[in-house]
């Protein structure tokens, strides 16, 4: 028999019940977000103190003896510089101990916050299982399904053209899909409201650290000897040397609260596939048919 089609124009089911919807997984694509705004944002700070302790200083002071001979011409003068002499060091040593600083609080304000074309990786959602839910009024159009053929007791049917057709409810156990590829979802924008974050830290600590600094400063030239023909002057340059070591830093009494303001993901684009949906206990009520045609 001749594969021949049946074509439905229009059918109306009153409502479709679905006791249990069961996904195995979601499996989300790149993400894209053309911008995100947040506006009015502010963050607070308050702390106790700063509590420094095992303040130690070790200062080296190196002096040295600049000197230079200025000689006088007739058309002109030469400078020759000598070798600078040390004349040693001095070092000095101070254990300074703890010290507690007083910390106002701060406060950091936004007015407002963009960031634009940014992407998005999301890991799939895996065996995500909805509850029952029923729809309704719903209404597919030009429905066609080919069919190898109608045979009622031995006779064969080769057009009908029916109209008025009922169906009474219907009821399936069970319904999967393999695989539901979705087509990228675009969504102007999404909102979201302000929320507050708050935190309350322990004592922070640090360990143990150091810093060396380095100087160099110099006296002004100071003529120990003047003739006619020639200058000689000197002066003093001192190099510092200053090792910091601080055995702890504590900060006491940490609190932080952010508000942020309302958040707005603008110009989504979400791209998905459904892997391994099934349906259980499906019912379906008032299935009407206006009109029918088999050829």
């Amino acid at each position: 028999m001749a594969s021949q089609n049946v074509e439905v124009e229009e059918v109306n089911l009153s409502s479709v019940g679905f006791d249990k919807i069961k996904i195995n997984r979601i499996q989300p694509g790149v993400t894209k977000v053309g911008s995100l705004e947040v506006i009015g944002s502010e963050m607070n700070f308050h702390l106790d103190a700063i509590v420094i302790r095992g303040i130690k200083i070790d200062l080296k002071l190196l002096l040295y003896e600049d000197f230079k001979i200025t000689i006088d011409y007739i058309f002109g003068s030469e400078v020759v510089e000598g070798q600078a002499v040390s004349l040693g060091e001095l070092m000095f040593y101070f254990d300074i101990g703890d010290i507690t600083l007083p910390f106002p609080d701060t406060e950091i304000a936004f007015e407002e916050l963009k960031v634009h074309d940014i992407e998005l990786k999301i890991d799939p959602i895996r065996n995500l299982v909805l509850p029952a839910m029923e729809a309704k009024n719903i209404q597919m159009d030009d429905v066609n399904l080919p069919l190898a053929g109608i045979l009622l007791r031995g006779m064969g049917v080769g057009e009908a053209d029916v109209r008025g057709v009922k169906v009474p409810d219907a009821r399936a156990e069970r319904i999967r899909f393999g695989r539901v590829h979705g087509a990228s979802v675009n969504v102007p924008s999404i909102l979201f409201p302000g929320i507050t974050l708050g935190m309350v830290a322990k004592d922070v600590e640090t360990e143990k650290t150091s810093a060396k600094l380095t100087n160099e400063k110099s006296t002004p030239w100071i003529d120990i000897v003047t003739t006619p023909l020639l200058t000689l002057a000197a002066r003093l340059l001192v190099r510092t040397e200053a090792a910091l070591t601080i055995d702890k830093v504590i900060l006491k009494g940490l609190k932080s609260q952010m508000n942020m303001g309302p958040l707005q993901l603008k110009d989504l684009t979400l791209p998905f596939n459904l892997l391994g949906i099934e349906m259980e206990d499906i019912s379906i009520s008032n299935v009407q048919v206006p009109a029918l045609k088999y050829k």
